[in-house]
């Protein structure tokens, strides 16, 4: 039986009056009941909403204010801080501006941390919605995770598993990926649109709610369509009264009349899929013959379970579910996944979750956290350092009466008001850098609301001013008003430890910083520099839309008769880095039969190899001259090692139902990177096929400009209604690193931000401590002492707090660098200037900002 929210619950009987709680809270649950029944997720969710509804002044029982929150004392407490920030400018810039930034990159990061988690969360069915995940359990490469499967299974769970309320699947990046043109009945207007082939049960499983059309049948005729409400507008004009109007649909994939059965709200942004039309699935599988077959991943399956079902039950029952459903099965097993855990759980080792973008999520909440309680530390410093100057102020209202919780509530009123100010400094702050943060985290994170409510905001400034001011309110407030009054205040060593280990903590902190900085910039330069066995300079990539298998190789004719193109090539099954042309590789004679690899088979055109530059180390490319020359194949040096024939050229390889289709050696090339580094080099098995719709061209370096202008004529001739997009290979190459560069770019920030803090907390101690030793250095010059010795003394502790850092930092930098490195089959080598040079960087910054105070002094 589902309970009502515990916390909610609890803050109802804490606020309500009396003789309001029990028929309140009788009709709350009440109503719990009645929710709970269909949907406890809901149920819980209105169950809070209604709390926070009744938390009304009507319904509040009255609190007794405690005096110790009486109005004068807080006015008196607000200007004792205010006559403090007025006498120590100095601490109180320093305060701000480390407060300011701490808060800054914590509100930033903050926002970016709740856009990544509300990922896929507004799904009504969110608790019970999950994706049917496969594993592949090869011979050689151990479990391979993916989360494609046939279609064939949404309707075999529907009938055959119980547990199973609602079923629905959508076609998968193999399939009908492409945006197609959009038109009315008289193509006045035509919009490119993304659009997707879905099952009966799509707007069952997932909330995108319909405006026209109902649920049940949206889907059920093959020539329907469901269109966006952001769609219907651009098309029709309006998004209402539609259903029923005809719609014209071009894509290379397929094409014809629609008649529109239903309005769907846009997707929100929060969405991971993003889609403006959606085809009944007969559409995919009219089309594409194969898909009806039990072999043929087409499709990503996702089911709502019933209420109550414990889906580790449901995993064991469908585990084996697909190997008697064909031969090819048998190494296949199923999972399911909870839908809104894809986004951030995307990563799988051994068949099980392992990872994925939570690693950033958790990689910048520690950044956030460690900046922002570096900044506390700045104010715990500076208010301990300076405790000596406030110990009359304290032994004399202690003498007058005032007690400990007196005291410890006004230096946490400071430290609350140090901080509130810092927030307002902080959100400017935030709207100047927030542009540039979207431009680095690829998001559109607006200033809102939508990811902190003003409760978060305000429990967020008081916890900070709380970790900021309670360990010095409880320090300054414990001196006993004789000994103070009789200047008789004693420091324990302790204290002056405790100041130094946060010093320690800071610069640790910045050190590892700077090092995780140069480490990812010299492990991106390596990526940029490394040799990959291709050349991707003044290449560029795009896709042939709308246009038919025959008149592919007429296109590419033209192409390759364009001035300023030194070659032209084709590929199939996506371009030439994100290829999803994979699958078991062929067989050869004295294979082990136990071996069963699964490869990259791109299929590709003629040119190939001149195109990208690849080396041929034996035999020839593909060739007009030769017949039949999809009974070909080149293999790279990894697949001739695998094979391990002394002189591959001329052997045959098999493959097909019984081995019938044979394939003959034709060339041997270099190794080359078709993937990211994270992922070794493959055996590789390149076959031809004339009608990819992939194309790559060489370009001439000085004539760019000219011979672009020329391929896009071309290209919008063969290809009307389609506008000519391309990318440079270099470009999409950087891509592949994309989340490297990110944290890369995040990690400059935050060390920088660490940095500052930390010189800006041991500049106050710095001028603080300078203050202190005047005399001392005004005796010490009298007897001799020269400049370059006093500043050596003043700055001997600062430098032995620094070099501690240093010795903290590198073996847990050392640590973290590894790991990180460990995701890459090729990366640098870890080298001892990688942690002395960032060490001895922080200690001169150390040293001069020091020194900005000692010099004076001395």
């Amino acid at each position: 039986m589902p309970q009502p929210p515990k916390h909610a619950h609890k803050f109802l009987r804490w606020f309500c009056r009396e003789d309001y709680l029990e028929e309140i809270e009788g009709d709350l649950l009440e109503l719990f009941e009645d929710l709970g029944k269909n949907n406890p997720h809901r149920a819980r969710r209105a169950f809070t909403w209604q709390v926070i509804r009744h938390f009304h002044p009507a319904f509040i029982k009255p609190f007794s204010i405690p005096y110790l929150i009486y109005f004068p004392m807080i006015q008196h407490n607000l200007l004792i801080t205010y006559r403090s920030f007025l006498r120590n400018k100095s601490t109180f810039l320093i305060n701000l501006i480390g407060l300011s930034m701490g808060l800054a990159a914590a509100i930033l990061i903050y926002t970016w941390i709740t856009s990544e988690l509300q990922v896929d969360t507004f799904h009504e069915n969110d608790d019970r919605l999950y994706q049917v995940m496969q594993n592949y359990h090869g011979n050689s490469e151990g479990i391979m995770t993916f989360s494609y499967s046939p279609v064939q299974l949404t309707d075999a769970f529907l009938d055959e598993i119980p547990e199973v309320e609602h079923a629905a699947c959508m076609n998968n990046r193999y399939y009908f990926t492409e945006k197609g043109i959009v038109s009315d009945e008289q193509k006045e207007i035509q919009i490119q649109a993304k659009g997707i082939c879905a099952s009966e049960d799509f707007f069952h499983v997932f909330s995108y709610p319909l405006i026209q059309g109902n649920v049940g049948n949206v889907l059920s005729d093959k020539k329907a369509v469901v269109i966006s409400e952001g769609l219907a507008n651009k098309v029709f004009g309006t998004s209402q009264n539609i259903v029923g109007k005809t719609l014209e649909w071009e894509q290379k994939d397929f094409s014809g009349s629609f008649l529109v059965s239903g309005v769907f709200e846009n997707p929100p942004t929060n969405s991971s899929i993003q889609f403006e039309l959606v085809f009944p699935i007969e559409v995919l599988l009219d089309n594409t013959i194969e898909t009806r077959e039990w072999y043929t991943d087409a499709v990503e399956t996702f089911v709502v379970l019933r209420e109550g079902i414990n889906v580790d039950q449901v995993n064991e029952k469908i585990e084996n579910y697909l190997k008697p459903k064909h031969r090819f099965r048998e190494q296949s097993t199923l999972f399911l996944q909870q839908f809104s855990q894809r986004h951030l759980y995307g990563q799988y080792e051994a068949g099980k979750v392992s990872g994925g973008r939570i690693l950033y999520v958790q990689l910048f909440s520690l950044i956030a956290l460690f900046l922002l309680i570096m900044a506390c530390v700045n104010f715990i410093n500076l208010s301990t350092a300076k405790a000596s100057v406030r110990q009359k102020e304290v032994g004399v209202k202690k003498a007058t009466g005032a007690t400990r919780k007196d005291l410890v509530f006004q230096f946490l009123s400071e430290s609350l008001l140090m901080t509130f100010i810092s927030s307002i400094v902080a959100f400017i702050l935030v709207a100047i850098f927030l542009p540039q943060f979207n431009t680095i985290t690829g998001t559109n994170i607006h200033l809102n609301f939508t990811y902190f409510g003003p409760l978060t905001l305000i429990g967020f400034i008081l916890l900070t001013g709380l970790i900021a001011g309670s360990y010095p309110a409880l320090y300054l407030s414990r001196y006993s008003p004789v000994s103070i009054l009789k200047q008789k205040g004693s420091f324990s060593s302790g204290e002056t430890w405790i100041r130094k280990g946060l010093v320690v903590f800071q610069f640790t902190l910045s050190v590892i910083f700077i090092i995780a900085v140069l480490i990812i910039h010299q492990q991106i330069s390596f990526i940029q520099k490394k040799n990959l066995g291709y050349s991707k300079e003044n290449v560029i990539s795009f896709v042939s839309k709308g246009i038919t298998s025959e008149k592919v190789e007429t296109f590419m004719t033209q192409v390759r008769n364009v001035p300023g193109i030194i070659s032209a090539t084709n590929i199939y099954g996506g371009s030439f880095l994100k290829n999803t042309n994979f699958g078991v590789a062929p067989n050869w004679e004295g294979q082990d039969p136990n071996l069963e690899l699964n490869v990259p088979r791109p299929h590709v055109g003629y040119d190939y190899l001149k195109t990208l530059g690849i080396e041929l180390k034996e035999g020839r490319s593909f060739s007009r001259a030769y017949t039949n020359e999809r009974r070909k194949v080149i293999i790279n040096e990894a697949a001739a090692a695998v094979i391990g024939y002394e002189n591959p050229i001329g052997k045959i390889l098999t493959r097909g139902t019984d081995n019938l289709l044979e394939l003959e050696i034709i060339g041997v090339v270099e190794d080359f990177h078709n993937e990211s580094l994270h992922t070794a080099i493959k055996p590789t098995f390149i076959r031809f096929l004339a009608e990819g719709k992939d194309i790559m061209v060489k370009l001439q370096a000085d004539e760019q400009g000219t011979t672009l202008k020329k391929l896009t004529e071309i290209y919008e001739a063969f290809h009307p209604g389609f506008p000519f997009e391309f990318s440079f290979m270099d470009q999409e190459y950087q891509l592949l690193y994309e989340a490297e560069a990110r944290v890369a770019v995040l990690s400059k920030y935050a060390s920088f931000i660490a940095i500052l803090i930390s010189c800006l907390g041991l500049l106050g101690l710095a001028a603080f401590t300078a203050s202190r030793r005047k005399k001392e250095m005004g005796i010490r010059k009298v007897l001799g002492a020269t400049v370059s010795q006093l500043v050596q003394i003043l700055t001997a502790d600062f430098s032995k707090m620094v070099l501690a850092s240093i010795v903290v930092a590198i073996p847990i930098s050392y640590l973290i660098a590894h790991n990180w490195l460990e995701n890459f089959a090729y990366s640098i080598a870890l080298q001892g200037w990688f942690f002395v040079v960032p060490a001895v960087a922080t200690l001169l910054i150390a040293w001069i900002t020091v020194s900005v105070q000692t010099l004076s002094v001395a």
